[in-house]
């Protein structure tokens, strides 16, 4: 099965939300080669955005 995530899947686990223990089992399924995943081009910035802005490091 193919997944798409979008920015907020990443902000969930990264930010460690709500869902983070779900995002993280996501992520396991998908390294595990149990589920394929696709990102779109928009997340790749954004997210690179977000980094270079400091929101990693302030997630917390």
């Amino acid at each position: 099965m193919k997944v798409f995530l979008d920015t907020n899947i990443f902000l969930e686990y990264f930010g460690r939300r709500k869902q983070y223990q779900a995002v993280g089992r996501l992520f396991d399924a998908i390294e595990d080669g149990r589920l394929k995943a696709v990102v779109s081009a928009g997340c790749v910035y954004t997210l690179a955005y977000l980094v270079r802005m400091g929101f990693m490091s302030t997630a917390e």
